[in-house]
């Protein structure tokens, strides 16, 4: 590989650790995760979407909410315009077992 590499930083609404991402269309949705405080404040049920800008992210000022906080979820896109939330732990630091399903607006 050679050549210039164009860069750029966006920054998350909240600060996130073990979030999960995924793309969804022309959008990469960023959800759920611990915040600073980490799991003292429970997991978050908030999704930060960013739109696709080239080689960058750009904020397009958006937040969803999943319908139950999780962290160390995973995320899968299907051909049917939904996104699964899988897994991962709640409030309590206790296992999810629902598979909750998200369509964009």
């Amino acid at each position: 590989f050679t050549g210039e590499v164009e860069s750029r930083s966006v920054f998350l609404q909240t600060a996130r650790a073990r979030a999960s991402v995924a793309t969804f269309g022309d959008e990469i949705l960023i959800c759920g995760g611990v915040g600073v405080v980490g799991m003292a404040e429970g997991p978050l049920a908030t999704c930060e979407i960013f739109t696709q800008d080239g080689i960058a992210a750009s904020m397009i000022g958006r937040q969803e909410s999943m319908p139950r906080p999780r962290v160390g979820h995973q995320m899968v896109a299907l051909e049917t315009g939904n996104l699964l939330f899988i897994g991962g732990t709640g409030a309590g630091d206790i296992p999810v077992a629902e598979i909750d399903a998200y369509t964009a607006p």
